[in-house]
């Protein structure tokens, strides 16, 4: 019985070994044995944390952005696409087609600290940006979409009537 510890733990070291010093760790990154998951939800906009071990989701939580928490609907089906995975040892995400939505949602939300909106202009933001999401299947459009309220929002930063829907009409 004695013997039957110290061969595992050998076989545990070579299996380590074979796994870190062979270069055989781009085999195990990213996988769902023990990785992080953001996803962007393309129909509300609101953001869900999942954290995988062994494959089994062992947490998850789900939290509202500048667009989800704008618009307030509740009664839409979700449309989670993945956005980043995260894994230990490796320091970057794989580029995914809404790789920068949950920047964008973020982004949104301080150019609306940068200038004033009304709210019609804000909720009006935030369904573009949905619309893009959900039109072009990618967050390539509402990048283009969110630099040009950035510019408008740094015209109007200082002191100037709020933003409305005319203003975002020619965005």
């Amino acid at each position: 019985m004695k013997s039957k510890v110290p061969i595992f733990a050998v076989l545990l070291l070579v299996l380590a070994g074979w796994v870190v010093g062979l270069g055989c760790y781009p085999f195990v990154t990213w996988s769902p044995l023990n990785c992080r998951y953001e996803e962007i939800d393309i129909n509300t906009g609101r953001i869900r944390h999942q954290h995988l071990l062994l494959g089994i989701c062992v947490s998850e939580r789900i939290e509202d952005s500048a667009i989800s928490r704008q618009l307030r609907t509740s009664d839409v089906v979700p449309d989670w696409r993945r956005a980043n995975t995260f894994s230990p040892c490796v320091d970057h995400s794989p580029h995914y087609v809404f790789h920068s939505s949950i920047h964008q949602t973020r982004e949104l939300e301080r150019i609306r600290q940068l200038a004033a909106f009304t709210p019609d202009a804000r909720k009006l933001a935030s369904r573009e940006v949905l619309r893009l999401w959900q039109t072009e299947q990618r967050d390539d459009a509402a990048d283009a979409y969110i630099d040009a309220l950035s510019a408008l929002a740094v015209d109007r930063h200082s002191g100037a009537p709020p933003i409305g829907l005319a203003e975002l009409a020619d965005k």
